[in-house]
């Protein structure tokens, strides 16, 4: 299985193969703890492998601009299927989620929290720094310098804070940390729940983040622990089931989801009633089918990636 390294202004691409398959892939901001990279022109990535047998690693994947290679320069054991992988936005910490352990009864998958010593290089151990039980998927605050990070249930029922600095590499269940439910009803268009929960915090209000799952959507005041709806619930439903998320960095009250259907929608967060996606310059018929990462340029918000169970990514150039 093979890792690409693509760039629009390149005519190539840079692959590095891997002993199992890649099920999990995130940038990462540095290598370790140390100084700033020595150049702009070299990449770090966290490839999470995912086979069923087991004998799963992280690998750190490292790309040069000068001399287009991608190579790996850290790996780290790390026995259960990983599903899913978040750098931290300064720190050499992850969040992982992966296949959940025998001993939880009930889940599906579990999050932990590995600190990565890239020091150690290829056959390094990674050390715990916390585990959630019955969580899937997780999105770092980027305004809280790697303190917090938050986790969705894997059935969806609710969002949940880890202190990172407080957590002490404890391992606990999704419901014994501060929460807040995600209330279902035939009138916000609950049922369902289909698709696994997404997150994705609000780049302008460092206590909000948005969750999505199934024909669900709604808008998570960190702080107070409370969860309001999100969007006409019979418009969402149209969609098959929401399976990314994204807000986009420049405007303030802009999200981007894809769905079930192929389709990525832009909705405005003061109106939720009326969908952007109901108009013409709201729809992208992204995909022939689900919609699985919807992403954001951090610097130039004109430019959206998408990427598809159809097999394919995707770089979309939308300037209104």
């Amino acid at each position: 299985v093979s890792v690409l390294y693509w760039c629009a202004a390149m005519t190539e691409c840079a692959a590095f193969g891997l002993d199992h398959r890649v099920r999990a892939l995130c940038a990462i901001a540095r290598p370790d703890d140390g100084p700033a990279p020595e150049s702009d022109d070299v990449h770090h990535f966290l490839a999470g492998t995912g086979d069923f047998g087991g004998g799963n690693k992280l690998v750190m994947l490292q790309y040069r601009d000068e001399s287009r290679l991608i190579d790996a320069v850290s790996e780290w054991a790390h026995e259960p299927e990983v599903l899913a992988v978040a750098a931290a936005p300064s720190a050499p910490v992850a969040a992982v989620t992966h296949a959940g352990a025998g001993g939880n009864k009930g889940s599906r998958s579990d999050v932990s929290v590995l600190k990565l010593d890239a020091a150690n290089g290829i056959g390094g151990e990674a050390s715990r720094v916390a585990s959630v039980s019955g969580a899937f998927g997780a999105s770092w605050s980027p305004k809280d310098q790697n303190a917090r990070v938050a986790v969705a249930a894997s059935d969806a029922s609710s969002v949940a804070f880890v202190d990172v600095e407080a957590a002490g590499g404890k391992q606990c269940a999704i419901d014994d940390l501060p929460s807040a439910g995600l209330a279902s009803s035939g009138a916000d268009g609950g049922g369902p729940l289909g698709p696994l929960p997404q997150l994705c915090w609000d780049p302008h209000h460092s206590n909000v983040l948005f969750a999505a799952a199934g024909r669900r959507a709604f808008r998570v005041d960190a702080r107070q622990k409370r969860a309001a709806a999100l969007f006409n619930g019979a418009a969402l439903a149209t969609l098959g089931g929401v399976t990314s998320i994204d807000h986009n960095p420049n405007h303030m009250y802009l999200l981007a989801t894809g769905g079930a259907d192929g389709v990525v929608r832009y909705w405005d967060c003061r109106k939720p009633d009326a969908a952007l996606g109901e108009a013409a310059s709201g729809t992208l018929r992204a995909h022939d089918h689900a919609v699985v990462a919807t992403a954001f340029n951090p610097f130039r918000d004109e430019l959206l990636l998408t990427a598809s169970l159809d097999r394919q990514c995707k770089l979309w150039i939308d300037p209104q």
